[in-house]
């Protein structure tokens, strides 16, 4: 977003709130939307100047409300729950991977942690009510972790200290292995 398309929405926002903002106030606005397109932050700003009836919004309400006015909102586990069904009975436990494929992410996640599509295909009805019930709290508990991560920018979201270690462990890794690729590259010009 540009900063003359976020003066032009942020004015109609300090309008609608009938008290005038600072320099900073707006320079810090900015510097948290920045990363929105114009058409987000203008949904985003509309939509609070909609639903609340006094006082200046947080940054946070604002950013939370252009992310779902413009990329929707995660579906609930029951809705989730009914996609796994569906995938289970349009694919059945011999077409697992287009089933899996079938699913998103979010609800990948939640499956694997109740067990996976295989055991879902192979459990008997009977167990179906207890594979749900696993199925919607790891759903749901994943859910909250994925709406907090998508309505903050890229370089804020937080990253899993198992990915920090990783990141650590594999650039020492791929320094050396460049090196001895390098050596032996070096090794073989020489043979050459």
């Amino acid at each position: 977003m540009t900063r003359g398309d976020f003066a032009r929405v942020y004015a109609h926002l300090v309008a609608a709130v009938g008290r005038p903002a600072s320099k900073e106030q707006a320079e810090a606005w900015f510097f948290a939307m920045e990363d929105l397109t114009a058409g987000q932050f203008a949904a985003g700003v509309r939509r609070w100047m909609q639903e609340i009836d006094s006082g200046f919004p947080s940054i946070a309400a604002v950013r939370s409300m252009a992310i779902e006015s413009t990329e929707g909102v995660l579906p609930d586990a029951a809705a989730a729950w009914q996609s796994v069904l569906t995938a289970m009975s349009r694919y059945g436990y011999y077409k697992i991977a287009e089933g899996v494929a079938s699913l998103d992410q979010l609800t990948l996640c939640a499956l694997g942690g109740s067990g996976g599509f295989r055991r879902l295909c192979d459990c008997q009805s009977d167990q179906l009510p207890v594979i749900a019930a696993q199925f919607r709290r790891a759903y749901e508990s994943r859910a909250v972790v994925a709406e907090r991560q998508r309505k903050l920018s890229a370089d804020v979201r937080p990253v899993s200290a198992i990915e920090v270690r990783q990141r650590r462990i594999e650039s020492p890794a791929a320094a050396l292995a460049k090196r001895l690729t390098c050596a032996e590259d070096m090794e073989n010009d020489s043979r050459r």
